[in-house]
């Protein structure tokens, strides 16, 4: 009975494909077509069927004449490429055996090769990218949009099934990729009179071709023929008539997405892509957040006051500098947040806009990856670089004040923040933004954030900015300013310009260092009104991470960390003293509650170890301070701070020339104290050690303030590790090997074995110390290979990313 159905099955197959070859009039052509796609979908029609037929009874050439000229043997047949692409598609995307992907794939090969190679895919391309058929001046119906999106569709599957052919047969064909590429253009605005055919800028078709686009710019060449054919212009142009940033089209996205997938292949084609006109300014109308959906119509947003209270934009300045003030840093910023929340509107990105924004930014990442584009981006793309700089310095208004443009997430702007300390960290823009102050105040606030970790996920952002973008000369010159402030505007009044008078002119106002000493004495004790106060002692936590983070950027050399130790507060006493306190004080209201919060005391201890680095005054001065014997009870156990307590003393220890002018400290006594209250030597270093994965650090909330963290922390430990050795072994060796000669023919008999015993353990010393060396110059190897692998996997890293985040179509 199975043997019978199967024949029968076999016949009725044979009997249909005969009457596609074999079909004499019109209509019997059109019923055939129907029929063999209706027995496709019903899987009473095997798909291999149809591409293993024999030469003579195959129909594959019909159908390609068909869909070329839309007549077979001289019978015109209406609508022929919409019947044949509805059989192509069923043909290739459904199956009836347990491997679905093996027969698609196989099915396609035979499709592209049969009947000539690259004939097939030229006719999809020819249905894809004409108005018309081929058959036109006969007078045959236009090819509609329905087929024409159905070729598109199959062209892309047939991408993603048999890439390999694909890619070869479209480079290949004549002008292929030129016309996919013009299917993606803007369609333009009729005029009156002119001859527009309006059926070849379909929306429909336009959009199933951005999707193809998608799938075909994953293959380098493809990408690179398109970057030459001004293909990314016309995709940026698309997305602005889209509607751009407002409300968040998908098109817009695939747009964006699409132009960084063009861009990820070769980060040379950033330098053409720049030289175009029109590309710079499309991608910075992207990145302005005056025109996010809830900023341009707010009474949309369902806010609770009126739209004339919610302050829109002034109409005399349109300038975001202008309108992104800083807000007066002396005002808290939880305070700040909630006058403003309950007065005026918040407008936000909506998740489609961010989406796009971080699309933008993605695509910037690529392109100034080398940096002579970024010179270039610096001086010719100045709107652009501003846009960038005013998302990430997003901050709250004065109060009562609107917002001058929508919010974006902290994700968002902390991405913008890492973009601008890794790619436009330039100075020029930094003094034309106003950024030093504003960074500060992100740095020392955490801007927008609403949680802790938020907060601090922006000032350490933010704070790398600054780190990437001050230089030695303009520290130094803060620093300077600093101890000797600028002088007072001595102009005077013509009356009063006579000898002995009284200069009289505006108080200059504090400078960026005294504003974060400020910041520090302030926040350095809990007042007892906040001990319970969650949201105070969140706030104390930003503002001394924060102040702390900004002022370490001006401890550069050993001569400004020097400078520091002349800072005082105002009543007289000296940071580090104040700091001293504040490490005791901490550690006992650790002891005291149950609460092992020790957020404070890891900021100040990374402060300090980073202040007495390569400095010995400084290390003079903490270790002579009468504080100081705190530090050695901090040594103690296995907590973080205990680690980066053992840290800051195995860098004294480094950096400890004077012994006499250090308060009774020696290097030995510290190799002393880390032996017997770090557990011994081994432990104490096996303790810094594993530090080096730990993750959960004030400043983990930024990768690229956390990669600095890491990179210096591993240059100190083994600079510890060198220290400690170098005391080991060579502190016993205070003598030469004539000394040693000299002494050898006073030493009686007796004593003959003791000596020689001394003198192989100072030649093991020796052996242990050049082992140390060596090793030291094989790790500097190592790290320097592993640089360069970095270097060269940072582009693969970008193309990656961008491959992840692209949109798969349906």
């Amino acid at each position: 009975m199975e043997a019978n159905d199967s024949g029968t099955a076999a016949a009725d197959a044979a009997l249909l494909l005969d009457r596609i070859v074999s079909a004499s009039t019109s209509q019997d052509m059109v019923s055939s077509l129907e029929a063999i796609e209706d027995a496709l979908k019903a899987r009473t029609l095997d798909p291999k069927e149809i591409v293993r037929a024999d030469e003579d009874s195959s129909i594959l050439p019909v159908l390609l004449t068909l869909i070329q000229t839309s007549q077979w043997r001289d019978l015109p047949v209406e609508d022929a490429p919409t019947l044949v692409t509805r059989v192509y598609h069923t043909l290739t995307t459904l199956t009836t055996s347990s491997s679905p992907q093996q027969d698609a794939k196989e099915i396609c090969d035979t499709l592209l090769r049969q009947p000539s190679p690259g004939r097939w895919l030229e006719a999809l391309i020819d249905v894809s990218c004409s108005s018309g058929s081929a058959g036109a001046t006969q007078g045959l119906a236009t090819v509609s949009p329905y087929a024409r999106v159905m070729a598109l569709q199959i062209i892309e599957h047939t991408a993603r099934t048999s890439p390999k052919i694909t890619q070869t047969q479209l480079l290949q064909a004549p002008n292929g990729l030129h016309r996919l590429g013009d299917l993606l253009q803007p369609a333009p605005i009729a005029q009156p009179g002119d001859a527009f055919d309006r059926a070849l800028y379909d929306e429909q078709v336009r959009n199933q071709a951005l999707l193809l686009a998608a799938t075909l710019s994953r293959w380098s060449a493809v990408a690179k023929v398109w970057m030459f054919d001004e293909v990314g212009d016309v995709v940026a142009q698309l997305a602005i008539q889209e509607g751009g940033l407002t409300g968040g089209n998908v098109i817009v996205l695939d747009c964006v997405q699409l132009l960084a997938q063009l861009l990820s292949h070769d980060a040379a084609l950033a330098d053409l892509v720049l030289q175009s006109p029109t590309l710079g300014p499309n991608l910075a109308r992207l990145l302005d957040l005056r025109q996010a959906a809830q900023f341009q119509s707010p009474t949309s947003t369902g806010t609770r006051e009126s739209t004339k209270t919610l302050g829109n934009v002034p109409s005399t300045s349109d300038d975001l500098d202008d309108l992104l003030a800083t807000p007066d840093p002396k005002v808290s910023t939880l305070q700040s947040q909630e006058e403003v929340s309950s007065k005026i509107i918040v407008p936000r990105l909506t998740p489609p806009e961010e989406k796009i924004v971080t699309a933008v930014l993605d695509i910037l990442a690529v392109v100034l990856e080398s940096e002579a584009v970024r010179n270039v981006v610096w001086t010719k793309q100045k709107p652009l670089v501003s846009l960038v700089w005013e998302l990430a310095l997003i901050a709250p208004p004065p109060p009562n004040s609107p917002y001058p443009c929508a919010v974006p997430s902290i994700t968002l702007q902390q991405r913008a923040l890492h973009v601008t300390a890794l790619y436009l960290n330039n100075r020029d823009t930094l003094d034309r933004h106003n950024g030093v102050d504003r960074l500060l105040y992100l740095v020392c606030t955490g801007g927008m954030g609403t949680r802790l970790d938020q907060r601090l996920a922006i000032s350490f952002s933010a704070l790398h900015v600054l780190r990437r973008t001050l230089g030695d000369t303009q520290t130094h010159e803060m620093l300077l300013h600093t101890l000797a402030p600028p002088m007072e505007d001595v102009s005077m009044d013509d009356e009063n310009d006579e000898a002995g008078s009284t200069p009289r002119g505006p108080k200059p106002p504090l400078t960026v260092v005294p504003k974060l000493l400020n910041t520090i004495f302030e926040n350095l004790h809990l007042l007892d009104s906040d001990s319970g106060d969650r949201h105070a002692q969140e706030r104390r936590k930003v503002f001394l991470a924060g102040a702390l983070g900004g002022l370490s950027l001006f401890a550069t050399d050993e001569a400004s960390r020097s400078m520091m130790l002349r800072f005082s507060s105002p009543d007289g006493k000296s940071l580090l003293e104040a700091l001293m306190e504040a490490l005791e004080a901490e550690a006992e209201i650790t002891d005291k509650s149950s609460q092992n919060d020790d957020f404070i005391r890891l900021v100040i201890m990374r402060f300090l170890a980073h202040w007495i680095t390569e400095a010995p005054m400084v290390v003079h001065a903490l270790l002579s301070s009468p504080h100081s014997t705190v530090l050695t009870e901090m040594v103690s156990g296995k907590s973080r701070v205990a680690v980066l307590t053992s840290l800051l003393l195995g860098l004294a220890m480094e950096h400890l020339n004077d012994e006499s002018q250090c308060g009774g400290w020696t290097r030995s006594g510290l190799l002393e104290t880390f032996a017997q209250r770090g557990g011994g030597i081994s432990k104490f270093m096996n303790r810094l050690e594993s530090f080096k994965t730990e993750t959960d650090l004030p400043w983990s909330g930024c990768a690229l303030e956390k990669r600095t963290w890491d990179t210096w922390y591993d240059k100190s430990v083994l600079m510890v590790r060198k220290r400690v050795v170098q005391e080991l072994t060579l502190s016993g060796d205070d003598s030469d090997e004539g000394d040693a000669e000299d002494r050898e023919s006073e030493i009686g008999p007796d004593s003959k074995d003791d000596h020689d015993s001394r003198g192989n353990a100072r030649m093991l010393q020796r052996i242990v110390a050049q082992q140390a060396a060596e090793i030291e110059l094989l790790r500097d190897a190592v790290t320097e290979s592993k640089l360069q692998l970095n270097l060269q996997g940072k582009a693969y890293f970008m193309v990656q990313l961008i491959r992840s985040s692209m949109r798969e179509p349906a």
